[in-house]
Formats: structure tokens, sequence, C-alpha cells
């Protein structure tokens, strides 16, 4: 690539630059990071390095709310911050997290398929619909990719050659997320610049971080070697990731070259870099050039591309009426723009259109579906979301989503046989048995729920929610001590969660030990102190500790 300064749409200092540097102004140290890239773990150790971890954890369970709300507009940052933009940075070092690209991209891929921020934005840019629930391809994700700017984009996918980066500093360092060993590296720069040393093992938050966001390799669940083309689901990236498979994809790693091409050769890293003199000035600075799309484009695109301007979709489908699946997309897209504006029944009509013209695409009905379930017209979701599942059989999600709207409508039976159908079709793990165990509670088969939710905890033990619900069948069920264990084990997950420690004061308070369950109850009080259910409990639990 050309040298020269990277061209960023706005002309201020990069400290200002998003993602904003985190700064150790006492040691001269900023630290720049991407989201995706071990930022969680490395906004902790910055909270511990600055002696605020307890402050961040007590203004949002989210420690990074604690960095966008009260870091950011703090007088010292801003201090910082002056500072810098007025002295430069010379006699700084700067200290750069980095990932492998190519694994920042599957990590991102499956994110995008957890929390469906993507879904809409990618629809608009591909011009074809894009379900997190129904799922889509790796190579899906990647085409949405390289047709956006990575400059302007949401800041997990946004290239990791900061602003910041290319700044004069007086050393620069490069510390590797991707190579396992990020924990050490932290331990050899608090050593280096004689920070305080941080006992991972120790620091219950990095566990717990951890565990909800890192994802173990299920490659062997897959028998399809090459992933590119298969369709996975929310429910794959939550219970069944096959990062091992995604990260060994060429033709994937061949898009991810492309379309995060200055990551690529903005950073030089290697293992000397860490730690090393060798890291002067090595972060490069580069033009940045869009990733040649490799997405064709639907003729209204291309229509507005060669006008270089934006011109209405109302207008620009018109020039790809002839293009069956371009004009069904477009009805769907004015169905989506309606419904988010509450006009349900003009929606449902651009639905109808779409699906009169292409009767196979399952997006559509299940589109229909939600938009029914919008509007409380149980019976016609529940006719699209078998509409949907005629069009993709194999498809659990659908299974799963279709048994939840039976059971919210008191149609357990119907509830059971979808999710039972679910469970055949994805037998490995325990969501599925976890639905079907609050089914059978709701129908008073309280035996029938206890052997379901074993069955999902079985298969799922990393599962603090399974554990806790276990426990509270088993609560009901009387059998104190073995609801003891599952909230225990719940609490050791995710200690942080209020209900878990009220479920695990009655389990003490079924057994005599009131002593114990008042210190979970004032636990569970502390950690929500306006919760009316939490302070009750409580005070029964007194009570009754001081009732013959």
């Amino acid at each position: 690539m050309p040298n020269g300064i990277i061209k960023w749409p706005m002309a201020r200092h990069p400290i200002h630059a998003g993602p904003r540097p985190l700064i150790l102004h006492d040691q001269k140290i900023i630290l720049s990071w991407s989201a995706k890239s071990g930022s969680v773990q490395i906004f902790l150790w910055y909270l511990i390095q600055s002696g605020l971890l307890e402050t961040a954890k007590a203004h949002s369970p989210w420690v990074h709310n604690y960095r966008t709300d009260i870091l950011h507009s703090s007088d010292a940052y801003q201090g910082w911050t002056r500072e810098i933009a007025t002295e430069g940075v010379s006699n700084y070092t700067l200290v750069k997290f980095f990932r492998d690209p190519m694994e920042r991209c599957v990590s991102t891929y499956r994110h995008a398929l957890r929390s469906k921020y993507a879904d809409a934005h990618m629809e608009e840019v591909l011009d074809r619909p894009a379900s997190h629930k129904l799922g889509y391809s790796f190579h899906q994700f990647l085409e949405y990719l390289s047709a956006i700017d990575l400059r302007q984009a949401d800041p997990h996918h946004k290239l990791q050659c900061n602003e910041i980066d290319a700044e004069n500093f007086g050393r620069k360092i490069l510390i590797r997320v991707d190579d396992n060993s990020l924990y050490d590296s932290l331990n050899l720069l608090e050593k280096e610049f004689q920070l305080k040393p941080t006992d991972f093992s120790k620091v219950q938050d990095f566990k717990i971080w951890a565990h909800l966001h890192h994802a173990s390799d299920a490659s062997s669940s897959f028998t399809n070697g090459n992933l590119f083309e298969t369709k996975l689901t929310k429910l794959d990236a939550e219970l069944r990731w096959p990062k091992g498979l995604l990260g060994k994809c060429e033709q994937a790693r061949d898009w991810v070259r492309d379309i995060y091409q200055p990551d690529y050769t903005a950073i030089e890293y290697s293992p000397e870099y860490l730690l090393s003199g060798k890291g002067k000035n090595r972060v490069k600075k580069h033009q940045y050039k869009p990733a040649r799309s490799r997405v064709k484009l639907p003729p209204h695109r291309l229509v507005n591309n060669c006008k270089k301007k934006l011109i209405n979709i109302c207008d620009a489908v018109l020039v790809a009426t002839h293009h069956k699946p371009f004009r069904s997309v477009y009805y769907y897209h004015q169905a989506n723009s309606l419904a988010s504006q509450g006009q349900f029944d003009e929606a449902e009509q651009f639905l109808n259109k779409a699906i009169k013209i292409d009767p196979e695409n399952a997006e559509y009905h299940f589109k229909l579906a939600e938009l029914f379930i919008q509007s409380s017209r149980t019976d016609d979701a529940m006719m699209a979301m078998v509409s949907t599942i005629k069009l993709e059989p194999l498809n659990a999600v659908l299974c799963y989503e279709i048994g939840l709207l039976y059971a919210d409508h008191q149609k357990f039976d119907q509830a059971i046989t979808a999710l039972n159908r679910a469970i055949k079709l994805y037998p490995e793990h325990g969501l599925f048995y976890h639905q079907v165990a609050h089914v059978l509670n709701k129908m008073g088969r309280l035996d029938d729920a206890i052997c379901a939710s074993r069955q999902a905890v079985g298969l799922n033990p990393g599962s603090a929610k399974f554990h806790h619900f276990l426990g509270n069948l088993l609560l009901l069920d009387n059998q104190y001590s073995q609801a003891l264990a599952e909230h225990t084990l719940a609490i050791e997950i995710e200690p942080g969660m209020a209900a878990y420690h009220n479920s695990l004061s009655r389990g003490f308070g079924g057994l005599g030990r009131f002593d114990d369950a008042i210190k979970s109850a004032r636990r569970a009080v502390s950690i929500e102190p306006d919760k009316a259910t939490w302070q009750a409990n409580l005070k029964y639990l007194i009570w009754a500790a001081n009732t013959p």
C-alpha cells in the first residue's frame, strides 16, 4: 500500500478518535484496543491498575458502561487528553493490543449471530434477508463486511489499526491477544513498568467474563469440513461454535485478507515485538483503501453507484422490476420499515406481496410470523411458523421458536411436540431440554420437569441459568440439599446474580440453617437493594429465625 497518513473522516487529534484509548497517566502509557480483541479483559486489567474496579462494577455489571458513561467524561481523563493533544506523545509508550484478523472475524461472526445487531444493516447493504435466528453463512457475513466502510462501521467490525497508533510515540509495544498468553503478557508489562502485579487466577471477574464471552471449539459436531457456505444460527453461536473449522477455511481467509488488508500490513506482529526495543516505530502509517467488494449489487444499487448519489429506494426499485428477487426484497424492506413504525396492517400487505413473488423464501414467512406476534395475532403467527418449518424442516431454531410461541399461549402439548422435534434435530445441547422443563413445570408435571432439567444441566454443565432453574424445581419438591448444591454451582459460575443468592437462602431456610439463609439473603439484597422480592424474603427469614 502507498505510504502516508490514514485519511480518516474526522479532523481532530487521534486521542479523541474511537475507540478512545485507555491512559495510565503516571506511567505515561496509552493502551490502544479494539472490540473483539480481548477488550473486556484489557479494560478489567486497566481498572485494577487504576483502582477503579469496584467503582466500575457498582456503576454497572457491564464494565464497559463505566468507560463510556463515566471515565471518558471525567475531569482526569479530559485533562490527560488535552495534555496529550497539546504536547504530543513523544514521552509516552503505546501498548497496542492486536488479534489475528481471521480469528477476530470468526469471533465477530459469532457475536453478530448471538446478538442480532447486524441483521438490519446487513439486509440493507446486501438487499436480501439476514436473520440471526434462521442463520446466515460466513460467506454472507464477509460479503457484508466487504461492502461497508470499516472506518465508519460498528466497533466490532472496525479496523484494528486505530488513529492513535500512527503517532510518534517514544516507544511502541505490541501485545498479541490471539496466542492465549494475554495474561502472561500483561504480567510482563507490569514488571517492565513497575506496575502492581495481577494474579489473574484470583480475580473472579476474569473467569466470569471469559465464561460469558469465550466459545469452546465444537468443530467435531459438524460433518461438513468446509463451513464457508453453511448457514449457522444463533443457537450454533451460543451452543456449538465451530471456530476451529471456520478459522481454517481458506476461502474465508482470502476474503478476510482483502477486507482487513490495512490490519495485516499496518502492523508487523512477531513474538520479539513484545516488550523489546524493536517495537519502536513498527506500527506503520498507511493510506486506507476500502476492500474491493466482491458483492454483486442488485440493479438499483448499481444505478445509485453510477449516479454517485443516493436515490429513494421506491424509485430505485422501478429500475429492477424485471428482477424477481430484488422486487420481493423491496417489499420485504418496506414491510420492515412499516413494522418498526407500528403500522402492522400495511407491513403485512407488503410481506404478502414478497411471499407471492418468492413463496419459498423462509425468511419472509418467518418475518410474517414475528409481525403477527407483535400485533397479538397468535393463531396467524403459528400458521406462519408452520409454513416456515415446512420450508426448512431441519431447522431446529424454528421448532424451538414455535415451541416458545405455543408455550406463551398455554398450548403446552403443542409446545412439547415442537420442542421435542428440536431436540431430535439438535440433541447434544441443553437449551431445548431446559425449555421443555419450563413447559412441564407449567403443566404441573414436576417430576418430569426435574428429569428434563437434569438433562439440560448434564449437557451444559457450565450454564448457571440451568443450574439455578434445576435448583428451583428441587426447592418445589422439597429436595433442599440437592437444591443447595445446584444453587451453589450457579453462584460459582456467576457470583454476581442476586436471584441465585436469594434461591440459595431459600434452600438454607428449608433445612433450618437460618444463619446461612440470612447471610445469602443479605447478599441478594446488597446486589439489588431495590428488589422488593429479595427484601421480603430477608424479612421472612429473620422472622422465621426468631420464631419458636
